[in-house]
């Protein structure tokens, strides 16, 4: 399967501490190499002028390189159940693929997270980051942050997915729908 895309993808889950009743945010990010990426939305609402002529669609490949954004480990796919329902702790080595309704959220963006999040020293001016760098998105100080992410112009939320189990070892796949 021909793969030469990057996305990053995070999975959201938001929980309600029982002791405190508190809400609380947690993101998973993932990083999956070897993904192929078919947005074609700007040029169907161009020829359609219906925004719902959108489509993008994301092809990964059963053996991508999943690895998470925070330590660089290598992560699993588990399904959206299993993931939901697994300790923080676990779902640190997991990733999914959920679509409303299935427990969490799941969104993914085109490119690795750093190669929009931010402006080198020498484009900006003002101020910089513990490592030399200044977010660029809407002057969130949060790069890793689900909301930042959202805003980016290639975010996409996950609308369907479709296991395609069959035929040759190399072009097993999950087609990922997405708007």
């Amino acid at each position: 399967m021909y793969a030469p895309h990057t996305v990053t993808l995070y999975n959201v889950i938001n929980e309600t501490d029982p002791a405190t009743f508190v809400d609380t945010e947690h993101t998973y990010i993932t990083l999956l190499e070897g993904v192929f990426l078919d947005a074609t939305k700007a040029t169907n609402v161009r020829m359609s002028g219906l925004e719902s002529a959108d489509a993008v669609d994301l092809f990964i490949p059963f053996d991508v390189k999943a690895t998470s954004l925070d330590t660089g480990a290598i992560k699993h796919f588990v399904e959206p159940m299993v993931f939901w329902a697994a300790s923080e702790e676990d779902r640190a080595t997991m990733w999914t693929l959920g679509i409303e309704g299935t427990g969490g959220e799941s969104f993914f963006v085109k490119g690795e997270l750093t190669d929009f999040a931010f402006f080198s020293p020498a484009d900006y001016d003002g101020v910089l980051t513990e490592d030399g760098y200044m977010f660029a998105a809407i002057g969130a100080t949060n790069y890793r942050s689900a909301d930042v992410a959202r805003m980016h112009d290639n975010a996409y939320n996950i609308t369907k997915v479709d296991t395609k189990d069959f035929g040759s070892v190399n072009m097993r796949h999950w087609q990922v729908g997405a708007v």
